[in-house]
C-alpha cells in the first residue's frame, strides 16, 4: 500500500509539474513571441526555419493568402510590380505573368532584369537586348550579322537613326552615326519658287518651306526631298508638302457687309456672308457653287443637292483675304491643281538622255506623262511632294545648334 501510494504520488508530482510547464510555455496560433523553436511553435502546415514560422503549402496560409515561392504569406492579389513585392523582401520580384512574389535570382521579363540584360528562355538575366530600350541611355543595340533576333548593348554605338544628335543619320554597317550631307536642312532661303531652287544646286525637289513657328509668318527654311522614300537624319521626319497659292491655286478676295452694303457688289446685307463674294469662298472660282464629296463633275449649290450630309457639297475657301487683303483659294478636287509639266529635258540623243524636272514637285524627269504625277488637292491644297522637316514640335533653331 505504502509502495502504490509512493508511486501515485511521484505520478502527482510529474502530472503537476508538466501541467504548469505547458501552461508557462502557452503561445499563440502561429508561433512563439519574438520566433520559433520547432514547428511545434508554429500553426499547422508552417515549419520553423532560422527562428521564424513559414508556411510549407497554403494550407499554412489564412484565407485569401497563398504560399509563395519563399514561403511567406501573400494575398491572392499578387503584385503588379517590383515596388508590390518590396515590404516582403529585397530580394524580391513581380512575376506579372502570375502575379506572384519570387526570388529576384529569377525573371519572368526584361523589366526584372537592369538595363543591358534580357530574360532568357531559362529564367536568368542575360548580356543581350531587343532595342535600345533595353540599354543604359547612350547606349545602342547592336545586332550582329547573322543574329537579327537579339543584339548586345554597346556604348557610344547605334543601330537606329534617333540614336544619333541632330542631322545625322545611324550607318548600321559600322554602327556609327554619320552626317546628312544631302541638305541643306534647315538652310536659309527666301520662299518658294518652283523657277529657282534656293536649297542646293539644282535640287529642285528641295522645298523652300514656311517656317510656321515663327510669328511674323515670313519665316522660310530648307527641306529636303524625301518623296522616293529617303531617310531623313535624326531631328527631322519626312511630312507632305501641300502649296496654296499661286502657281497652285489663284489669288482671291473677301468683300464684307459695311452699312447694310457688300464692299463690292453693292448689295444689301446683314451679314458678310450675305454677299455674294462674302466669306468663306469670296470670289474663288468654287467659293458658291462646290462639287459632291465623292464626285468630280456633280456642282452643287448646297448639301442637300448631294445627299444632304454635311460638307457633302464642297466649296473653296479664301483663305487670308478679309479686308481687301490678297487670299489664296483652296482646292476642291485634283482638277483644282495645276497639271505637271516636265521641264528642261533635252532628247536629242536617245543613248544620252538629259534629264529635266518637273515644273511644281521638281522631281526627275524626261516626260511629262510618265515621269510628273497628277498634283493631288489635299487637304484644300496642291500636294507637290514630301521633304524632311523639324519632327514634332522642334524647330530649326533647335536642330541646329551646335
Amino acid at each position: 500500500m505504502n509502495h502504490l501510494k509512493k508511486i501515485l504520488a511521484v505520478t502527482a508530482v510529474l502530472v503537476a509539474a508538466l501541467g504548469m510547464s505547458a501552461s508557462s510555455c502557452e503561445l499563440p496560433i502561429g508561433g512563439v513571441v519574438g520566433g520559433c523553436r520547432t514547428a511545434v511553435d508554429c500553426s499547422p502546415f508552417q515549419e520553423c526555419n532560422a527562428g521564424a514560422c513559414r508556411c510549407v503549402d497554403n494550407r499554412g496560409c489564412g484565407d485569401g493568402e497563398f504560399c509563395n515561392a519563399v514561403f511567406k504569406c501573400q494575398t491572392i492579389a499578387g503584385c503588379q510590380d517590383n515596388t508590390d513585392c518590396e515590404e516582403q523582401g529585397a530580394d524580391l520580384v513581380c512575376n506579372t505573368k502570375i502575379g506572384q512574389c519570387d526570388p529576384r535570382s529569377i525573371c519572368f521579363d526584361d523589366s526584372n532584369c537592369p538595363l543591358n540584360k534580357i530574360c532568357s528562355a531559362s529564367g536568368s538575366c542575360v548580356d543581350a537586348c531587343m532595342d535600345e530600350a533595353d540599354c543604359v541611355p547612350g547606349a545602342g543595340c547592336v545586332r550582329e550579322v547573322g543574329n537579327e533576333a537579339l543584339g548586345v548593348c554597346a556604348v557610344g554605338s547605334c543601330s537606329d537613326t534617333t540614336q544619333c544628335r541632330a542631322g545625322y543619320n545611324c550607318d548600321l554597317p559600322t554602327h556609327t552615326c554619320v552626317f546628312d550631307t544631302r541638305g541643306p536642312f534647315c538652310g536659309a532661303c527666301q520662299a518658294f519658287d518652283p523657277e529657282d531652287p534656293q536649297c542646293g544646286d539644282g535640287q529642285y525637289a528641295n522645298y523652300c518651306l514656311i517656317d510656321t513657328s515663327d510669328p511674323t509668318g515670313d519665316g522660310h527654311f530648307c527641306g529636303v526631298d524625301c518623296s522616293q522614300e529617303q531617310a531623313c537624319p535624326s531631328g527631322y521626319e519626312c511630312s507632305q508638302v501641300i502649296i496654296v497659292g499661286p502657281p497652285a491655286t489663284p489669288q482671291c478676295g473677301v468683300e464684307t457687309c459695311v452699312n447694310q452694303r457688300c464692299t463690292q457688289t453693292g448689295g444689301g446685307c446683314t451679314l458678310p456672308e450675305d454677299c455674294p463674294l462674302g466669306p468663306p469662298g469670296g470670289d474663288c472660282p468654287r467659293g458658291h457653287t462646290g462639287i459632291c464629296a465623292g464626285s468630280s463633275t456633280q456642282v452643287c449649290n448646297s448639301d442637300e443637292e448631294c445627299g444632304g450630309s454635311v460638307g457633302s457639297c464642297r466649296k473653296a475657301q479664301c483663305s487670308g483675304g478679309e479686308n481687301a487683303a490678297i487670299g489664296f483659294c483652296s482646292c476642291v478636287i485634283d482638277g483644282d491643281c495645276p497639271a505637271d509639266t516636265c521641264e528642261d529635258a533635252d532628247l536629242t540623243d536617245p543613248d544620252n538622255p538629259v534629264y529635266g524636272h518637273c515644273y511644281l514637285s521638281g522631281k526627275l524627269c524626261v516626260d511629262s506623262i510618265t515621269d510628273c504625277s497628277v498634283i493631288a488637292c489635299v487637304n484644300g491644297g496642291c500636294l507637290i511632294g514630301s521633304n524632311c522637316a523639324p519632327s514634332g514640335e522642334r524647330r530649326c533653331g533647335d536642330l541646329l545648334q551646335p
